[in-house]
């Protein structure tokens, strides 16, 4: 025969497996909950460092920026100077005294100066002479070519 064994339970018992239970899913839920808050700080982490790189990003092209406007100006400047000295060196009255300070030069005086008599007819008639003859040698040397011209078609026929 078979005897049944009768068990007995607490309910103090019950209570305390119930409890348990609900111990480690509340541990469960809570290092979840820690995982999660610690991704979201990570996150927040990761964007304020973008942000802050950006910005250093955006300050330092501002500071290109500003240095190349100020080489703008330096270079505005110093191509009115060089305008300026271009007119200064332009003036006659300053390559005067440029001419005489630096290379020791001076106007020659009326004893140093020659004057020479040119006849205006003489000068006309060489130039007149002169391409006189130029017309001449183009008008030979057309005639032979057109001489040449007409002998070489004369001789097809």
């Amino acid at each position: 025969m078979l005897v049944a064994k009768r068990e007995v339970y607490s309910y103090v018992e019950d209570n305390n497996v119930v409890a348990d239970e609900k111990v480690k899913q509340i541990k469960k839920s809570n290092s979840s909950f820690k995982v999660k808050i610690f991704g979201l700080a990570l996150l927040a982490l990761v964007i304020c460092l973008g942000v802050l790189f950006r910005y250093a990003q955006i300050t330092q092209i501002k500071m290109e920026v500003s240095k190349l406007d100020k080489e703008i100006i330096e270079l505005k400047k110093h191509k009115v100077d060089i305008s300026l000295e271009l007119e200064r060196i332009k003036e006659s009255g300053w390559i005067e005294k440029e001419a005489e300070s630096r290379l020791g030069m001076v106007y020659p005086t009326d004893e140093q100066t020659v004057y020479i008599a040119v006849n205006d007819n003489a000068i006309y008639s060489i130039a007149s002479n002169s391409a006189e003859e130029v017309n001449e040698k183009e008008g030979l040397d057309f005639l032979k070519l057109f001489s040449n011209l007409v002998g070489k078609i004369s001789n097809k026929f």
